[in-house]
């Protein structure tokens, strides 16, 4: 009963931050001290067990920290705050940086308690991610989401994406993607049948992409110092094309041991496609950070189409609903 207390609480103590749950673990260990009083010591195990299981489903996900790069002028930036509420309130230990990228603040004091809003970078994705996540600015956080501004926030299960996570042991992940309009130009991140009828909670793949990764504290920590601060700040301020080629073969190699590097969860969301920093398509700098990439990083950085499928399930058995 000790070991499963230990367990319990190793993996919940912090989580459910609420007083009681240290309380009872002194008492749990009473029964160590006072070995007479086993029926004391069983009943703390019991009540410890009961308290983990008050703190709701919700206190027991780890402290996340979200970022994205958005503007306050876009028509879709109120449906933007309305969904960082919405999974504000679902998840405590959930915080945003919103970043404005175009230095406009005029929507500032809109944004929810969860969310600090700052207009210090400006720029394309990257840059805000080079600036704004560096190490000593995670604070707690263990695990970092990176999100684009038109996605629609309101319906994504993160719970279940970070539970996802936390199973297999994944370094780097993303939900599949939906549309109303364009879901994403990479076939195999889509949210399509093969993936269900297999039924895996998660596949094994080999490119995560920009729009919605969410990474280890550890695996972020690694991509900023070995990826991002290696890059030349003009080309990361005008475009993102190229770090997701290159990201996945980096955590494989450099990371530790994992159990899927990268993965592709069966959670979705959904892409509004609303060119939220324009259409990197027609822009005449796309390729210059992709060959930068090949020249930096010729063992990480992958092209082939091969590394855009889907390598087979991970683990588990997706729930279904």
């Amino acid at each position: 009963m000790r070991l499963l207390a230990r367990r319990v609480v190793s993996r919940c103590e912090w989580q459910c931050d609420r007083p009681l749950t240290r309380a009872l673990l002194e008492l749990c260990f009473m029964g160590r001290k006072v070995r007479s009083d086993l029926r004391l010591h069983c009943t703390a195990v019991r009540l410890l067990l009961l308290q983990v299981a008050l703190c709701g489903h919700a206190h027991l996900l780890p402290r996340t920290l979200a970022l994205t790069a958005f503007s306050c002028k876009k028509s879709g930036v109120m449906r933007l705050i309305s969904g960082v509420e919405k999974q504000c309130h679902r998840i405590p230990h959930l915080r945003f940086l919103m970043s404005s990228y175009d230095g406009d603040t005029s929507c500032a004091l809109k944004m929810p308690s969860c969310a600090t809003f700052t207009d210090e970078v400006l720029g394309h994705k990257p840059m805000h991610w080079l600036k704004l996540l560096t190490p000593s600015k995670l604070e707690d956080a263990q695990y970092v989401w990176l999100f684009d501004a038109d996605l629609a926030l309101e319906a994504f299960e993160l719970e279940r994406a970070l539970a996802i996570m936390t199973k297999t042991n994944a370094a780097l992940g993303q939900p599949c993607i939906t549309a109303s309009k364009r879901s994403t130009d990479y076939a195999f991140l889509r949210c399509a049948k093969p993936m269900s009828e297999m039924m895996c909670e998660a596949m094994h793949i080999k490119q995560v992409e920009v729009m919605t990764p969410i990474f280890t504290r550890a695996a972020w920590l690694h991509v900023h110092r070995h990826l991002l601060t290696m890059l030349p700040e003009n080309y990361i301020s005008m475009v993102d094309h190229g770090i997701d080629m290159t990201w996945c073969r980096m955590l494989e190699l450099g990371a530790g041991k994992r159990t899927a590097p990268c993965i592709l969860m069966n959670v979705s969301i959904e892409h509004l496609d609303s060119r939220s920093m324009g259409d990197w398509h027609e822009a005449p700098e796309k390729f210059l950070l992709l060959d930068e990439l090949q020249k930096r990083f010729p063992n990480y950085t992958r092209t082939s189409p091969s590394t855009r499928e889907r390598k087979g399930c991970v683990i588990g058995t997706v729930r279904k609903h």
